[in-house]
């Protein structure tokens, strides 16, 4: 393994490094963990690459497919919308309606 301690036992791995002590180099080793976090780091761009190259896969196999069923989805998304946009404004003068009923009586 390199050296990672100056004279002075610093720890050298660097502003990520959550151990900072001065301390012994098997101490750094047991605490610091950057090689794991470096690996893990590695995992996950791995796993982010044969995500979109999955992706890829399944619009060139798929896509025209599932154009059509997101043009379905979005389509009555928006009904959806209109609609409780209407029961909203329907609600708002029912409630002017009674208002104005209350506000005429007394």
């Amino acid at each position: 393994m390199s050296e990672q301690f100056s004279h002075d036992e610093s720890c050298k791995c660097g502003e990520h490094c959550q151990c900072g002590d001065k301390i012994r180099q098997h101490h750094h080793e047991e605490h610091c963990h950057c090689e794991e976090k470096f690996l893990k780091l590695a995992d996950e761009a791995w796993m982010e690459i044969l995500k979109e190259k999955i992706k890829a896969k399944v619009e060139n196999e798929q896509g025209e497919s599932l154009e059509k069923l997101a043009e379905i989805i979005a389509k009555t998304n928006c009904e959806k919308w209109k609609h409780k946009i209407m029961i909203k404004s329907k609600c708002e003068d029912y409630k002017n309606t009674l208002k104005d009923f209350f506000s005429s009586k007394y």
